[in-house]
């Protein structure tokens, strides 16, 4: 699900980044790899913080949802494409402020479909709910001891 938002996002936005942002199809690669990592990470985060409910409204339509998600993931891209390509703060700020809001626009579209529950959401990802909570156990036992 994730590689076909991200695919879409690249399909729609290569021009601009080449144009606009001057990358070479090398770094518009680089630039969507990197996207996809700090979109998925920032969906689990936000999904290991209690805010499901929130990302399943975004993904179910509702765009309004998605404003501090794409604050956060934003951030995230351009902090690793500053770091990991290089980049000027300021292009990396520009560039993740262009592909981040049209990642969460994919996100939320009728393309990708609706999600009914939480779990179906996590589903959709590939993440097992019951993982995900294990993981979240073993942090906090950590934690604790």
């Amino acid at each position: 699900m994730l590689d076909q938002i991200i695919q879409l996002g690249k399909n729609h936005l290569s021009d601009t980044l080449m144009n606009k942002e001057k990358l070479t199809s090398k770094q518009v690669n680089d630039t969507f790899d990197l996207a996809k990592g700090s979109f998925f990470d920032t969906l689990k985060d936000q999904a290991l913080s209690g805010n499901l409910s929130q990302i399943k409204d975004l993904f179910n339509g509702n765009s309004s949802a998605g404003g501090s998600l794409s604050t956060l993931a934003s951030n995230k891209l351009a902090e690793q494409l500053s770091s990991r390509l290089n980049m000027s703060q300021t292009q990396a700020r520009s560039i993740a402020n262009i592909v981040i809001p049209a990642l969460i626009s994919k996100f939320s579209s009728k393309e990708t479909g609706t999600a009914n529950s939480s779990e179906d959401l996590l589903k959709l990802f590939g993440i097992n709910a019951g993982n995900m909570l294990g993981g979240l156990s073993s942090k906090l036992g950590g934690f604790f001891s």
